[in-house]
């Protein structure tokens, strides 16, 4: 719906894929992030979100929307359960480290029906990961840009070693396997290994 909407673009990543002079398609006019999946689907799924004023969503660090919380996932403090394809590669088998990739159009990617966009988020033990993402001042925007994945060990695991680096994915959180999207919007449930393995959220635009 989003990209039939908007000319084909489709959310990606949200934070380090913006351009030295501003981003490539901003969340909305004088945004200094680009357009971040869980803030940009929101009126989509919530009437109440595209009425949000000065178009900063509701400013609720998404407290109030439970289509985006899967019921297997322990209880925690955070507001988002999912995880989305911000990987940016170069070639087959490089990611590269200059930053995710940017809201991109359906078009431009060869094989949408086997990337994967969307899968469950991981577990934040001591809430490690909320008490760097959530403060009492951050925007929703601010927020969503961190349900997205842009290196590697995200979606791995294998080299993480910080907030910013560990592994977002949750390739068990359904028995062996987890809740997976891909980005012509088919969902599904595949195996851990296919969860974790990197290639597998590899869209093949290397431009």
């Amino acid at each position: 719906m989003y990209a039939n909407t908007y000319k084909e673009m489709q959310p990606r990543e949200s934070g380090t894929s913006e351009l030295a002079s501003g981003p490539q398609v901003a969340a909305f006019p004088g945004s200094q992030y680009n357009i971040a999946w869980p803030f940009q689907l929101r009126p989509f799924l919530d009437s109440r979100a595209a009425d949000a004023p000065l178009a900063l969503g509701l400013q609720d660090q998404f407290r109030n929307a439970p289509y985006y919380r899967d019921p297997s996932r322990p209880k925690d403090t955070h507001n988002v359960h999912y995880v989305a394809n911000g990987m940016r590669f170069t070639s087959p088998t490089t990611v590269s480290t200059l930053g995710g990739k940017p809201p991109t159009a359906l078009s431009r990617t060869p094989r949408p029906s086997s990337t994967l966009f969307l899968t469950c988020f991981n577990e934040d033990p001591g809430g490690q990961r909320w008490g760097f993402w959530y403060t009492g001042s951050a925007s929703d925007v601010a927020v969503s840009i961190y349900y997205d994945m842009w290196i590697s060990s995200n979606i791995s695991g294998v080299g993480g070693s910080s907030h910013t680096t560990w592994q977002r994915t949750a390739p068990n959180r359904h028995g062996n396997g987890a809740a997976a999207v891909s980005l012509d919007g088919h969902a599904e449930r595949l195996p851990a290994s296919e969860i974790a393995r990197v290639a597998r959220w590899d869209d093949g635009d290397y431009r």
